[in-house]
């Protein structure tokens, strides 16, 4: 299942968000489904996740959890700069809500970034005391 993340030929569309233990998301697709994802715990270069998912108003919801975490190898180019490479594979920066896929980093050990396509989904941030009551 493709990332909501991925905006070929549509730089425009490009957007992020940032996520503290305190917010949630909100991800509405095309088709009707929706999930709401919560970070409930974050550590150096990781962060661990609750979800509900809902295929459409008429369908139960569903329920999760789940971990991301970034893990690159720091090749030293002079100065300040880095280049990354990546040790693990590219979906341990998905985040998966059932069908809802979305990409993440690190923010430090308070916060994380959601990366998403406009044209693929609405997302919106809300208060993490409505996550069992959004969907």
């Amino acid at each position: 299942m493709p990332t909501i993340s991925m905006c070929p030929n549509q730089p425009e569309a490009y957007r992020s968000i940032l996520l503290g233990a305190g917010d949630a998301a909100y991800i509405q697709l095309p088709d009707g489904s929706a999930a709401v994802i919560q970070f409930t715990a974050f550590g150096e270069s990781a962060a661990e996740y609750r979800w509900r998912f809902r295929a459409s108003p008429k369908e139960p919801t569903i329920a999760g959890t789940g971990r991301v975490f970034e893990d690159y190898f720091r090749v030293p180019l002079g100065g300040d700069r880095v280049w990354l490479i990546q040790k693990g594979s590219l979906e341990d920066l998905v985040v998966k809500a059932d069908r809802v896929r979305v990409e993440w980093s690190s923010r430090g050990q308070r916060a994380g970034w959601l990366y998403y396509c406009s044209n693929l989904a609405v997302l919106e941030t809300f208060d993490a005391s409505l996550f069992a009551a959004k969907l």
